[in-house]
């Protein structure tokens, strides 16, 4: 992404959200957070762990799409934002990922996220707690090829909006 394209996203954000404090920190760290557009990095499946269950372990790097906002009208504590984001592997797997963040007002902020593929979704939650650099997100559950897996992953803030993501997937024992 090229710094006007950045450039582009971030004024696009103010616009959107106006100059409330607590709300520009909602989305930086949605940005942040939130992720996903086009470009990936390896995933990479790992057969390793106990012989009854099986693990994976799949890279990403996302990066912000777009984000829009719920205020509960109260100048940030209880808003709600919501984020589509898009995202491709580097072996051309392509995706998206549906997010929401509501923040609270001890700074922080619940997250809920699915991470959709074509054959099913990851589906994540976290507690975030701000300014973010690094968090782990706790993997809920899945469908499709992910039904029943569970597992983290663990978020590195690499730059405003770009988020590399390490998934760290068990499943469940197979018949």
């Amino acid at each position: 992404m090229t710094t006007t394209q950045q450039d582009g996203i971030w004024a696009g954000i103010r616009r959107i959200f106006g100059r409330h404090r607590s709300v520009r920190w909602l989305i930086a760290a949605a940005v942040l957070v939130l992720a996903a557009a086009g470009v990936g990095f390896a995933t990479s499946a790992a057969s390793a762990g106990t012989p009854e269950h099986r693990s994976s372990i799949i890279h990403l790097q996302t990066k912000l799409v777009s984000a829009t906002t719920n205020p509960a009208g109260f100048g940030g504590p209880g808003d709600v934002v919501a984020n589509l984001n898009a995202f491709t592997t580097s072996s051309g797997v392509v995706g998206h990922a549906d997010i929401t963040c509501q923040i609270f007002p001890n700074s922080e902020q619940e997250c809920v996220a699915s991470f959709v593929f074509p054959n099913g979704q990851i589906d994540t939650n976290a507690a975030i707690t701000l300014p973010l650099t690094t968090f782990t997100a706790a993997v809920t559950g899945g469908t499709g090829v992910y039904e029943g897996v569970s597992g983290r992953i663990d978020n590195v803030v690499v730059s405003p909006g770009v988020i590399d993501r390490t998934f760290h997937l068990t499943f469940p024992e197979t018949d």
